[in-house]
């Protein structure tokens, strides 16, 4: 596995050398300061791996981290002294989120699973490959209206969730639960991820906690100055006073439609 470590601090790369020298089947292909020097070292030497440090000056990570998505795509571990940044780092599809001082056992352990990602990979082309060619192949039906879906991400798995199913989404932490009729699903996502995959759709978030479906809401009702929906099963959902305003004018244009 080729590996290219970015720090704007010269000890912190010297450290990370001196433990990656020690897990097999690894080679550190380059070391940079800055995000310029980054760019290059990755269109250059096509890391796989990429060890990231975020607080840096003239370009942050975070930003850095989508940049390289056009210089080879390289799957990114964050090495930072802040965990305030750890959110952030799912958003951009981080590997792991390890922070200084690194412990060297915790450094291997995001690697290796770095490795299983990257091992994976020429299995996914080829299924998105073959998947092309059949609909390519396939004699394609009369169009009817597509139905949105929702793929979330759950216990390994992507599945397929029609957003019509879809009750409420509530936030946990920096997990959020998907409750259709049946189920219920934790996906590690952020509120305001799920709120920009819903938009268009019935989904709409009335709370910094809480994104309802609106086809689902049987009552709106304020009690001593708390804002609630009631869902068709009977669950009331608060609404927050930033949102309910929004919430009103949605439920105006659905009624409307």
């Amino acid at each position: 596995m080729k590996i290219a470590i970015i720090d704007d601090e010269p000890l912190a790369i010297s450290s990370l050398r001196r433990m990656i020298e020690n897990i097999p089947a690894t080679a550190i292909v380059g070391s940079a300061r800055s995000a310029a020097s980054a760019m290059h070292l990755c269109e250059a030497r096509q890391p796989d791996l990429v060890l990231l440090d975020i607080e840096m000056p003239q370009m942050d990570g975070m930003t850095l981290a989508r940049e390289l998505k056009q210089a080879g795509n390289p799957l990114v571990i964050f090495i930072t002294a802040y965990d305030r940044f750890a959110i952030d780092a799912f958003d951009v599809e981080a590997i792991d989120y390890v922070l200084k001082p690194v412990d060297p056992d915790r450094l291997r352990g995001a690697i290796e699973r770095a490795r299983s990602r990257l091992s994976l990979r020429p299995l996914m082309q080829a299924v998105e490959s073959a998947a092309l060619r059949l609909h390519s192949a396939a004699p394609h039906p009369p169009e009817t209206p597509e139905q949105p879906v929702y793929w979330a991400n759950v216990g390994g798995r992507t599945i397929r969730i029609p957003i019509a199913d879809i009750r409420h989404v509530e936030a946990c932490r920096d997990y959020a639960f998907i409750h259709t009729g049946r189920d219920r699903h934790m996906v590690r996502e952020t509120m305001a991820r799920l709120e920009t995959a819903f938009e268009g759709t019935a989904l709409q978030r009335i709370h910094r906690s809480h994104i309802v479906n609106l086809d689902r809401i049987q009552a709106v009702s304020r009690d001593t100055g708390l804002r609630l929906v009631t869902l068709d099963s009977g669950e009331e959902i608060p609404v927050g006073r930033r949102f309910y305003g929004r919430l009103v004018d949605a439920i105006d244009i659905a009624a409307s439609s």
